[in-house]
């Protein structure tokens, strides 16, 4: 995910946990579009940029048809991982 918001890469896994068909399909969308609020978003940004990584990050997020789904996340900044 980019800072905003743009989903560059998700697995298999993310795609049915929101209720998509397809990787591309949730690339895109906007990863805030499935958080409860966006101060979640801002506070989940702020703590990665920080930190490097965030890691069993527990998210409320909204599933393509708005249900909740509650996630636990890993977050790395790009820039700071290794080649």
């Amino acid at each position: 995910m980019r800072t905003d918001g743009q989903i560059v890469s998700c697995n298999p896994a993310v795609v049915g946990i929101l209720g998509f068909d397809s990787a591309e399909e949730v690339e895109s969308a906007n990863f805030f579009s499935f958080l409860r609020s966006r101060q979640d978003g801002a506070e989940l940004l702020e703590m990665v940029r920080q930190q490097g990584m965030v890691d069993r990050h527990e998210l409320e997020m909204r599933q393509r048809n708005g249900d909740p789904v509650y996630v636990v996340a890993r977050l790395i900044e790009i820039s700071r991982m290794a080649i």
